[in-house]
């Protein structure tokens, strides 16, 4: 079943980022700033914020972080992830897991089992 939600707050275990927000959609992510904001607010973080763009950009421009201070995000920090490591490992568990997320989007077959390729669910 698809999410009614068009993003995911997850806490990471370890590594450079405390939290991560996977998008669930095609939003654009400068709509769904300000909801982010408000859920990581509640969660009182603050610091890096790792981002996984995978159903809005795809593989090559999939992991983004940015500077959260509590409140609201500094947009002029949002940069590529060079190396995502943990980031990347803990979001491709998390898609493998609910897989039906890939399955249900509006993406062509291709890229949905190109995507699915890549998490090792094909």
């Amino acid at each position: 079943m698809y999410p009614k939600e068009s993003y995911l707050v997850k806490k990471l275990p370890k590594g450079d980022f405390a939290w991560m927000v996977l998008t669930l959609g095609n939003s654009r992510v400068d709509e769904l700033l300000g909801e982010i904001e408000i859920s990581l607010k509640t969660k009182k973080v603050k610091g890096k914020i790792a981002f996984d763009f995978l159903l809005m950009n795809g593989l090559k421009d999939r992991f983004y972080s940015a500077d959260f201070n509590g409140r609201t995000f500094n947009l002029t920090s949002f940069k590529p992830l060079q190396n995502p490591g943990v980031v990347s490992s803990a979001s491709n568990k998390y898609f493998a897991k609910n897989i039906s997320i890939i399955d249900n989007s509006n993406l062509p077959k291709t890229k949905k089992f190109l995507y699915k390729r890549a998490i090792g669910q094909s």
